[in-house]
């Protein structure tokens, strides 16, 4: 039994590399180079946190449908467009040579408890983060986003336990 998960670990994760090199999908090629469970399901967040999290993994965040953007008429809501309108670069402290700043950061949730020396970043990117997909998802519907009460604090909580 242990060979033949042995082998099919090796099967999935090669295909999954095949995959993740030769693809095409701009989706696959904003996730994890890993075949592990990735950390936004069973990292500590609140419903609405994981939700937004999940559909801008998925590419729901904004929304398939050409719409356009209530802060600039005349452009429509796109990764590119989100980036330039909420300015995420400048707010998560990143340089605009990363494509995807909010994928990147994604990708680099960490996978068990961090030692206290490496929280620092988190403590600030983290609820910049949660803030921004907050207003995305009110923009995208046509509102005005309330602020957002205590964005991140669940998986702050948990990085600081003892």
């Amino acid at each position: 039994m242990k060979e033949f998960r042995s082998v099919r670990n090796q099967f999935l994760s090669d295909h999954f590399q095949d995959s993740y090199a030769n693809s095409n999908s701009i989706l696959l090629s904003f996730t994890r180079p890993t075949t592990q469970v990735d950390p936004i399901l069973w990292l500590p967040m609140t419903c609405s946190e994981r939700s937004r999290v999940l559909r801008w993994r998925l590419g729901w965040l904004p929304g398939g449908k050409p719409k356009e953007c209530i802060l600039h008429p005349g452009h429509n809501w796109s990764r590119r467009h989100v980036y330039e309108c909420l300015s995420v670069h400048d707010r998560l402290y990143l340089p605009r040579s990363i494509e995807d700043p909010i994928s990147f950061l994604l990708n680099l949730l960490p996978l068990h408890k961090l030692r206290p020396t490496d929280h620092h970043n988190w403590v600030v990117q983290w609820p910049i983060l949660c803030t921004i997909l907050h207003e995305l998802d009110y923009y995208f519907h046509d509102e005005c986003p309330p602020p957002p009460e205590d964005p991140g604090a669940e998986l702050l909580s948990w990085l600081f336990e003892q």
